[in-house]
């Protein structure tokens, strides 16, 4: 389909949402209030995240090129026949 085609079917749709009385946006809102008061934080998580991307713009990513080596980070294993979590640590908690 050519673009004019796409173009005349979006204004179909806007047409034909205000002749109803539609507002996705608002309706969206609603949804998103509803799920809070409903304890149901995974779909208006979902809402909040559609509805940001109509005001904050969306990062891209950023690529860090550099001629200077990397240093790698040091890891230390430690290997014990009588393993301890660490201290204040989750684990330790339970412990």
């Amino acid at each position: 389909m050519a673009a004019g085609g796409i173009v005349k079917k979006t204004v179909a749709v806007q047409e034909q949402m205000e002749q109803l009385g539609f507002d996705p946006i608002e309706s969206m809102i609603e949804i998103c209030n509803q799920a809070m008061s409903d304890k149901n934080y995974v779909l208006a998580g979902q809402m909040a995240k559609e509805l940001a991307q109509y005001i904050y713009p969306k990062r891209k990513a950023v690529e860090h090129i550099t001629d200077e080596p990397a240093e790698w980070p040091k890891i230390t294993i430690n290997i014990t026949d009588d393993p301890k979590p660490l201290p204040n640590s989750p684990a330790a908690k339970i412990l």
